[in-house]
């Protein structure tokens, strides 16, 4: 694989989609019931601020040292300031791994040796996280359904290849509609050169579950940033917990601070 994340953390896709799920983890931890997370694609699970690279600087360490800093932001900020504290940017498996209630569990699959070594240390010992070096949607098909009856589970492969596209759309109809249609599932995606690609993935998720089930929220920078590597990103959202729409569209000034344009599609 040619494509390491420690050389994009903290750019704005991160923000976008952290921000996002900390949204969707506070309306599914509204019930009392246990919930599991499954992190299909883990990577390193932190990542040292210092060694980061000019994404991050007009990502998380612009957001970092505004004056006028939204109240999403600052609310996203104080969920991981701990590791921002500390020199450190978390990925999604530690920024899961922080919202876990005692009676949730955290999954995250990680194929390459590398990253998954950096998992194993990271999480040796935390008895609410199970890892697997296995490729993810192999790791949903062995957990789907989850005893919890319910999840939240994150996809975003690194989309390096014309295949992984196919392979997503492939467990989009054969493991997450067939296994667990009730889940709630966060697809982020690259929106550009393969546009196509993802609007295939958009129809599957529609037809099988439906317009009013799915929510499309893209984000792409306003202004033009140099020495960005992607311009535009989204995320699909099956089963979105009622609401998300809403509060997307009513924050969508907020996102300009990040120099981001948000659009919400979809859930009529």
């Amino acid at each position: 694989m040619k494509y390491d994340h420690r050389y994009h953390a903290g750019n704005f896709c991160d923000i976008f989609k952290q921000t996002i799920l900390l949204q969707i983890v506070k309306y599914l931890q509204q019930k009392a019931k246990p919930l599991c997370f499954l992190d299909l694609h883990g990577g390193h699970g932190v990542y040292p601020i210092k060694e980061l690279s000019q994404e991050a600087h007009s990502g998380i360490i612009s957001l970092m040292q505004s004056a006028d800093c939204p109240d999403i932001f600052k609310t996203y900020l104080n969920c991981i300031h701990h590791w921002l504290d500390h020199g450190l940017f978390p990925g999604t498996p530690q920024f899961f791994y922080d919202l876990l209630r005692e009676n949730d569990r955290l999954w995250v699959s990680e194929r390459y040796e590398e990253p998954f070594s950096s998992l194993t240390q990271l999480f040796q010992n935390r008895n609410q996280v199970f890892l697997k070096q296995m490729d993810g949607y192999e790791m949903a098909k062995s957990l789907l359904p989850p005893v919890e009856k319910r999840a939240l589970i994150c996809i975003d492969p690194p989309y390096e290849r014309p295949e992984e596209y196919e392979q997503l759309n492939f467990a989009i109809k054969e493991i997450f509609a067939k296994r667990f249609p009730t889940g709630v599932y966060v697809i982020w995606y690259p929106f550009g050169k393969r546009a196509s690609a993802i609007q295939e993935i958009q129809y599957t998720c529609e037809s099988l579950w439906g317009r009013e089930k799915v929510l499309h929220i893209e984000g792409s920078l306003i202004s033009d940033t140099e020495n960005v590597f992607l311009k535009n990103n989204g995320l699909t959202i099956i089963n979105a917990p009622f609401g998300l729409k809403s509060w997307i569209e009513n924050h969508a000034n907020d996102w300009k601070a990040l120099n981001l344009q948000i659009c919400a599609l979809g859930q009529s």
